[in-house]
């Protein structure tokens, strides 16, 4: 239950860039635990795209 007046990212769909490394992905991590519905994360690197996939599956959440 939440505390009257604070918010949570229960349910929200959230832009992250820098999402597929280092505090990126870190804060993408907390945020999951945290109960958010989605992330979305766009890089034009391949590796990077591939990083992202990779910690999605890990975390069995869909982007």
């Amino acid at each position: 239950m939440a505390v009257s007046g604070v918010r949570t990212v229960k349910d929200l769909v959230i832009l992250i860039t820098g999402a597929s490394s280092g505090l990126g992905r870190a804060a993408v991590e907390r945020l999951i635990q945290q109960g958010v519905r989605g992330v979305i994360a766009f890089d034009r690197s391949t590796f990077e795209h591939n990083n992202v996939t990779a910690a999605n599956h890990v975390l069995s959440k869909k982007i």
